[in-house]
């Protein structure tokens, strides 16, 4: 979140116009869990600097869309509280952009192991883009048949990083709208 770093991201994204620019900020600020813990001063600067990081998200996609003429995609957490933030509302209110929601485990290529068990991360994500196949792609949901883990005590952390499955299906809507 460095000026320098921001800087090059926008003079990148103007240049090289890609095609889609995908969003998952640090929802760590936002999630459920945390809104239980009590609000520390360390607390209120996270949630301060993961809106810095939401109003950049919102400038990048600005730009996408208005100068690139290109698509957008967000994810955070169905269940995150950033979906209520102005910030949000306002990605919400780009052009074409619809919320959709669906099941990360779906995506996930094998069980992991997580306090002494096999299973599945279930996360139920929030998904604001802008290119309705991706948008239709990312909405499946989970059919219960496999068992889910319990994702306290940073097991939820494995869930951020996105499986080729999950890639796979972002890059494949993407592919079908632009041909």
């Amino acid at each position: 979140n460095k000026s320098s770093v921001r800087d090059e991201a926008r003079t990148r994204l103007k240049k090289e116009k890609p095609a889609l620019v995908v969003a998952s900020p640090n929802c760590a600020p936002f999630s459920s869990m945390n809104n239980i813990n009590p609000k520390t001063p360390k607390r209120k600067r996270n949630r301060l600097e993961g809106l810095r990081h939401l109003r950049f998200v919102l400038e990048m996609f600005t730009i996408q869309i208005f100068i690139n003429r290109g698509f957008v995609l967000f994810e955070h957490p169905e269940t995150a509280s950033s979906w209520q933030e102005d910030v949000v509302l306002q990605i919400m209110a780009l052009p074409g952009v619809r919320r959709y929601v669906g099941d990360q485990c779906v995506y996930q290529p094998e069980p992991i192991v997580a306090h002494g068990e096999w299973g599945y991360i279930r996360k139920r994500s929030g998904w604001a883009t802008n290119c309705p196949e991706i948008g239709r792609r990312l909405s499946k949901k989970c059919k219960g048949d496999h068992y889910h883990v319990n994702t306290e005590g940073g097991v939820i952390t494995n869930a951020k990083f996105y499986s080729k499955r999950l890639v796979s299906t972002i890059l494949g809507g993407l592919a079908k709208t632009l041909r």
